[in-house]
């Protein structure tokens, strides 16, 4: 990065490293005066499409303001380091340097990476591929490190843990979350492993936060995964919530991911062994839902379709 570069993000980050002491008074009052302050003292060329974004999710009041609203509920270290990791670093500064990247280089540089650190897990739900892989695929400490020091230097303040259960290697998570303390890590897991000892883990790195898997209400859940299973999550999620962190339901990400690998045009197929299911029907008939764009584009299609010519043909007879 050049010293332009430097500048630009020394300054913004004082700026909203201010704002967030301000927001601390009243969040959801504060939150559009912070945007607005940003646009005044930020050179209107600076994160453009960043800054629109934000200021997009402010104006519409749906999932991401109600997000940012909710951290206010968390450990004021996590979420500060939330905001400095997952805001600033990956979404502001991390998201302009992976434009330049790919401008450099060519190619496309991606905003978040996933990570499989082992394919080993504690449960053995049924129909999932996981069963049929044991416990023998994993990556090392070294390799780990390697891809996140890497993306760093693209751009790429965002990982994502698959698996697997990624929580059944704890102590190398942690670690991570550790020595790259400028990233932001979230991991998909079942939440059985989730105890008090590791959330006195996450309170002391504050960059890590559990995506829980769940299938259903208990007798959903538990027919497949297990008896007890569901009480566990549950516990798990207590135990959270009073160390004050957060976690995200991944049975509703699931649903997300489908649409938007369906909204750019991945086959079904393909979703389908995305998200483990053994049942392409799963996948296609619960999980992929179209959005109203594409609804849209729909009835506009059928229209087109059976829409009569502006002058029908006079009649031969």
């Amino acid at each position: 990065m050049d010293f332009t570069g430097k500048v630009k993000q020394a300054a913004l980050a004082a700026i909203i490293n201010q704002g967030l002491a301000y927001l601390e008074k009243d969040p959801e009052a504060n939150l559009p005066r912070l945007m607005a302050l940003v646009d005044r003292v930020v050179p209107e060329n600076w994160y453009v499409s960043q800054r629109a974004g934000v200021r997009s999710a402010i104006a519409e009041k749906g999932n991401w303001y109600q997000l940012m609203l909710k951290l206010y509920a968390l450990d004021p270290g996590v979420r500060n380091a939330f905001f400095r990791n997952f805001v600033l670093n990956a979404s502001l500064f991390g998201s302009a340097t992976q434009d330049e990247t790919a401008a450099r280089e060519g190619c496309n540089i991606p905003w978040a990476i996933l990570l499989d650190p082992t394919s080993a897990c504690n449960l053995h739900c049924t129909g999932c591929w996981a069963a049929e892989y044991g416990n023998k695929l994993n990556l090392t400490f070294e390799e780990l490190d390697s891809i996140i020091t890497q993306g760093k230097a693209l751009g790429t303040y965002m990982y994502i843990f698959t698996g697997g259960e990624p929580l059944v290697r704890k102590k190398d998570v942690i670690a991570l979350c550790e020595k790259h303390s400028d990233c932001e890590f979230l991991s998909f897991t079942n939440g059985t492993l989730i105890d008090e000892d590791f959330c006195r883990e996450m309170l002391r790195v504050k960059n890590f936060v559990p995506a829980i898997s769940l299938e259903g209400f208990e007798d959903a859940n538990d027919g497949r995964r297990g008896q007890g299973v569901y009480e566990k999550v549950r516990q798990a999620m207590a135990l959270l919530k009073a160390h004050g962190l957060r976690h995200i339901r991944f049975h509703d990400l699931r649903h997300s991911c489908a649409s938007l690998l369906l909204k750019q045009g991945v086959p079904m197929k393909q979703i389908q062994e995305w998200l483990g299911h053994s049942d392409i029907a799963t996948t296609a008939n619960i999980y992929a839902h179209l959005d109203s764009q594409s609804k849209q584009l729909s009835a506009a299609t059928m229209e087109q379709a059976l829409a009569l010519p502006e002058e029908l043909p006079k009649s031969r007879w």
